[in-house]
């Protein structure tokens, strides 16, 4: 999940890579990302979707 989001910036919201990766909603996406965030990496949410870039 994180080395999608990191090979494709700005592509990926929550909800959509949820969906790819076969997950019944964005929640499990959603906490990775938040943990990613805690340890120091810099997350950016774009409009519209909030389609996530990630950067350590």
């Amino acid at each position: 999940m994180t080395r999608q989001l990191l090979l494709e910036p700005g592509v990926w919201s929550a909800a959509t890579l949820a969906a790819h990766l076969g997950e019944t909603g964005p929640r499990r996406v959603q906490r990775i990302v938040t943990e990613l965030q805690a340890a120091g990496w810099t997350v950016v949410r774009d409009d519209p979707g909030q389609k996530l870039t990630i950067s350590p």
